[in-house]
Formats: C-alpha cells, structure tokens, sequence
C-alpha cells in the first residue's frame, strides 16, 4: 500500500498534538513574479541563478557547435565511444572536467584551448589529456 492511510494520518496528527507543535501544511502557491523579486533582492541566490543561466548558454553552445560541424550525438558518441545519451548528459550538464570538454572538441575535429587574461596580457593554460 502507498501514501498515507487514515490510521497513520491520524497517529501523525495525534503525534503534533502530543508533542504541541503545530501541524505541518502545504505551502501555499506563489506568483512568479514574487519568486523573481526574492531572487533579485539576495545577491547571493541572483548570483547562483546567473551561474546557473550561464551554465545552460554554455550547455547550449556544445550542441550548437556539434551540430555546425554535422554532426548528430549519435554521431560523436561513436567517436567517444560513448551512448547518445552521455553526449546529451555533456551537452547539458552545467560544470564539466576540461579534460571532459577537451575530448569531446577534440572528438568534433577541434582543439582546446584555454587562457586567463589579466590587463589585456593573455597566458594560455594547458588542458590535462
């Protein structure tokens, strides 16, 4: 049997009413436009969101770039030696290994290349195999 039953719902509200605590309930539904000022007056829950939002742009630049070199996820699975679906799980995962991203640029024919810039002086980083 699934979900509560009426005798354990009812030791369940027995049980608040022993211990005197009030009784946990749904919350209630809000605007979204509520959520969105909440999120913009913390600067720390806005910055996890921007993170997040910079996450799935840059998921979405893998797949635009593995489908401007034609090619499907089935398609550089094979090179990967991997399933489709680990391509996907790539394509939309929001913090990769370099190591990870360099095999799969490499798998579409490119190379990788990573560099920090600091006053306009660019030092190129190497990317572990």
């Amino acid at each position: 049997m699934t979900g509560w039953s009426p005798p354990l719902m009812t030791a369940a509200t027995n049980t608040y009413k022993r211990l005197n605590v009030k009784e946990p309930h749904m919350p209630k539904t809000r605007k979204f436009n509520e959520l969105s000022r909440e999120v913009v007056a913390d600067p720390e829950r806005a910055q996890r969101v921007a993170a997040m939002e910079a996450a799935i742009e840059h998921a979405l630049l893998l797949a635009e770039i593995r489908e401007h070199r034609s090619l499907s996820q089935a398609d550089l699975a094979s090179v990967l030696g991997t399933s489709q679906a680990r391509v996907s799980q790539l394509e939309n995962q929001n913090d990769l290994y370099l190591s990870t991203l360099k095999r799969y640029v490499e798998a579409l024919g490119g190379e990788l290349e990573v560099a920090a810039v600091f006053d306009g002086e660019r030092i190129e980083i190497g990317v572990p195999a």
